[in-house]
């Protein structure tokens, strides 16, 4: 159960923060689908809401993991996080600082780790210091430095922590073309892939080949004159084939037909149960076969150009499936009941196989979209349905495991690489403490020197981020009474409707949610009571300004959904404020 508090502002708070949640999180799923792409702030703010509520109200999980998953899946191998357009360093700072409260699994901590090292690639150094610029200006990043630098600042700060804390230690690198290689025989367009007892079998154009990673050597094993899709090893010994109007088996000698009666195409094969299940692209199905005859197992509804297929280590059926903006991983019983899995994915899933530790391999299409094109990726889901982005491969197709090896296919160059894992390289966090004083300096050069409220608020959460690393006492001195200057700027700057404006002072009416927010963030660091007329006041604005459908609007974005993504992250801390720190976690699970 959850507490409550004798603070009457508590449970008024409370519900807001439940109303803003479910806001953001059908929101932001509903506008992931419209726009099929990561927006620089639309999901990362309403991640970072859904995240920093979690502890505090119902959360709905499904809609947080499914935030999560636009953000992780779009990591590119260069450390940026995005899906479309160019914007680098805005794109991958917005990303990042969403993921803060969501470093859980190895695989999204590498991704951080990999976005910092990106990000301290893109800091702009100059005769003042060191910040950061946003190349697309939008929302509080627009303009000047402050915003975003404070964004790349508390994320680069929460790495720093965790590994301080010996949280990121053994992360892993993935690569592919790095390490092992094999060219195929003359045959071409390798698409499926399945391991065996004495190597991988690809299924190809016109014929399955066979391929002993360990000597290098590749062989024939039978000719067929179509295009093939995928290939499985079944529990007889014998080979299943799929293409674009058959499935055929080959028992050593012979090949017979067995295709099922509707004539369509056929991309993925996967014994399970004793039977043998495809899927049917066109037609939006999974067909099964007892080995007598072939029915329909399950069919439209969540199942939209199904692709590949896996048994889950919880003895259901997987299956990559979706269009751009509404990918995902399902699952189905043994009853033929299907529901999600993993929901989010950036990019159309088209393989997925079952590996060592209680993880799947996926692999998804290569994306080009609003002047960015996305290499095919290969991505880790846990058992737990995450899944991060890990490694990218040109003319990406099949993938699979053999002998604790993960190998992936390129039909295009008719190859198969090991996708190899080596130790993450972390050497920059060294690099960033030894700079933290440059960071500061621009910040101490401008004490006094703004009538920007958000430029002031960025500053004090910057300082205070970078604070815990500086261990001269001079420095230590300089921004601790430069943290108390912008924090009397603030408070003095606060209407007495308890908002916040950014440049004008003059009249409630400039009063912003997106503003009050940020300031109500910054003001935390300096740890106001619960008393604060302050943050009563700030608590009371953002109360009355709530819609009745949970958003709120304000001028710095173009949506409901930007402003309440923002005011969300603030409002769960000022919860915190309220109540206490023993809030106990309610979780709505997906079904």
């Amino acid at each position: 159960s959850q507490e409550s508090s004798a603070d009457p502002l508590f449970d008024q708070v409370k519900k807001a923060v439940e109303f803003g949640v479910k806001y953001v999180g059908e929101q932001g799923r509903v506008w992931n689908k419209q726009h099929k792409c990561l927006g620089c702030y639309i999901q990362t703010q309403a991640l970072m809401g859904l995240a920093a509520s979690k502890n505090k109200a119902d959360i709905n999980l499904a809609e947080l993991n499914f935030l999560q998953h636009t953000v992780t899946t779009a990591v590119q191998n260069n450390g940026d996080i995005k899906s479309s357009h160019g914007w680098n360093t805005t794109q991958t700072a917005f990303g990042l600082w969403s993921l803060r409260d969501a470093l859980v699994s190895p695989e999204v901590k590498s991704a951080a780790v990999l976005a910092g090292k990106r990000l301290w690639g893109l800091r702009k150094v100059n005769s003042s210091g060191i910040d950061w610029f946003a190349e697309h200006p939008t929302g509080w990043m627009a303009e000047r430095p402050e915003g975003v630098t404070a964004a790349v600042v508390m994320s680069l700060a929460t790495l720093l922590e965790a590994e301080k804390n010996q949280e990121l230690s053994n992360l892993s690198k993935y690569s592919v073309g790095l390490g092992a290689e094999f060219n195929l025989s003359n045959g071409t367009r390798p698409q499926g892939m399945t391991s065996t007892s004495d190597g991988l079998l690809l299924a190809k154009n016109g014929l399955v080949e066979h391929l002993d990673p360990e000597s290098g050597k590749t062989k024939i094993l039978f000719a067929i004159n179509q295009q093939l899709y995928d290939v499985e090893v079944l529990s007889s010994g014998e080979i299943a084939v799929s293409g674009n109007d058959f499935v055929q088996i080959f028992d050593g000698e012979n090949l017979r037909d067995i295709s099922p009666p509707s004539g369509r195409t056929y991309t993925a094969l996967q014994e399970w149960n004793g039977h043998l299940f495809v899927t049917d692209l066109q037609s939006n199905a999974i067909w099964v076969y007892d080995f007598v005859e072939w029915q329909v197992f399950a069919q439209d509804g969540l199942i939209t150009k199904p692709d590949g297929l896996a048994v889950s280590y919880d003895g259901d059926l997987l299956v990559a499936n979706g269009v751009s903006g509404a990918s995902n991983i399902l699952k189905i019983n043994a009853e033929g009941q299907v529901s999600i899995f993993a929901d989010g994915l950036s990019f159309r899933p088209f393989r997925i196989e079952r590996v060592k530790g209680d993880r799947y391999l996926l692999s998804t299409e290569r994306t080009a979209y609003t002047g960015h094109t996305t290499e095919a990726g290969i991505h880790l889901m846990d058992r737990d349905a995450n899944i991060t982005r890990i490694a990218e491969l040109y003319s990406l197709n099949g993938i699979s495991e053999y002998k604790d090896k993960w190998y992936a296919i390129s039909d295009l160059q008719n190859k198969v690489y090991e996708i190899e894992e080596k130790p993450l390289d972390k050497d920059y966090f060294n690099e960033v403490l030894a700079s933290v004083d440059l960071i500061i300096a621009p910040i101490l050069q401008n004490v006094t020197n703004s009538r920007d409220t958000l430029d002031v608020a960025f500053r004090l959460i910057t300082l205070a981020e970078l604070l815990p690393f500086v261990e001269d006492e001079t420095l230590i001195a300089q921004m601790t009474d430069a943290i108390v200057s912008f924090e009397n700027f603030l408070r003095d700057r606060q209407f007495s409707n308890g908002g916040w404006g950014r440049y004008d002072i003059s009249t409630e009416a400039s009063a912003d949610p997106v503003i009050t927010a940020w300031v109500g963030i910054a003001l935390d660091y300096t740890n106001p009571s619960i008393d604060d007329p302050m943050v009563r006041g700030a608590i009371t604005y953002l109360l009355g300004s709530q819609a009745e459908n949970g958003s709120w609007s304000g001028e710095y974005f173009s949506t409901r959904l930007g402003t309440t993504g923002i005011v969300m992250a603030y409002m769960p801390t000022a919860l915190e404020r309220l109540g206490g720190l023993d809030i106990d976690l309610n979780l709505t699970l997906p079904e």
